[in-house]
Order: structure tokens, then sequence, then C-alpha cells
């Protein structure tokens, strides 16, 4: 499993700036996610698949909480103790995840 620990990185909406704190773990051999942004803390986000491609990770989880029937994709390629990768969500389209640090 690639990217475990917790990140925290910048996020931006055509409305907003916002930092994201989230936390990757192996939850029995599948990942789980948690995410703190602003408003929203989620324990665990509704993974619906995971896929690793080198020191790249491909995640797309169910978008009930912010838009039934709706999924979001997200890529995340970790070098080291740093982030690059975006997050497409549902009427936002893709946004840029930028600074991304781990910080455990």
């Amino acid at each position: 499993m690639i990217g475990l620990g917790t990140w925290t990185c910048g996020i931006s909406t055509p409305l907003v700036k916002d930092k994201a704190v989230f936390t990757i773990s192996d939850d029995n051999g599948k990942y789980k996610i948690s995410l703190k942004i602003k408003t929203w803390d989620i324990e665990s986000l509704p993974i619906v698949s995971a896929k690793e491609f080198g020191n790249t990770l491909q995640v797309r989880v169910s978008g009930e909480i912010y838009k039934p029937g709706t999924y979001a994709d997200s890529e995340m390629t970790f070098d080291g103790d740093e982030l690059t990768g975006f997050i497409i969500l549902p009427l936002l389209g893709k946004l840029k995840l930028t600074d991304g640090k781990r910080v455990k």
C-alpha cells in the first residue's frame, strides 16, 4: 500500500481556497481514507475502488454525501513526504491538490 499516513494539501474551487487534512490507512488490506475540510469531517470515505500505479494512487469514492448518484475521482502521486494530484468532484470539475505534505 502506498501513501499511508496523514497528509495536508490545498484545494482551490472557483469560489474558495481551502486546506484539506486526510489520513490514508490500511484497513485489513483495503484502503481507508478519512477527510477534514472546514465543515466536513468524514471518518471514512465510501471507497468504490483504489488502484496503485507505481507511486500513484487512484481512488474513486461514492459521491452520495455530496450529490446522490455520483462519484468523486482522485489521483495522488507520492514522492517521499510530498504529494501532487487532483480530485474530480461532481459540479466542480477537476481541482488541483497543491502543497501536499505528509504531517504524520
